[in-house]
């Protein structure tokens, strides 16, 4: 099992994991592109669908505050 830990932001309670070192650094090269730039939208799409696990959120979950969990 993934080590968990909650965080509270803006009054919303979050369960987030850590998936691994290797993960992490496998998602970093799935959203590289051809040029070396990361793919920022997929990245955190992959982080949020595998760091937070509680509860299930989306981009479009924060609006223009997604800075706020990151």
């Amino acid at each position: 099992m993934a080590k968990q830990t909650t965080v509270t932001v803006n009054g919303v309670e979050y369960t987030l994991q850590h998936p691994g070192a290797r993960w992490y650094l496998q998602a970093v090269d799935r959203h590289t592109n051809a040029k070396g730039n990361l793919e920022r939208e997929k990245y955190i799409e992959d982080l949020l669908k595998h760091v937070v696990v509680d509860p299930v959120v989306t981009i479009d979950d924060f609006g223009d505050d997604l800075g706020s969990l990151l």
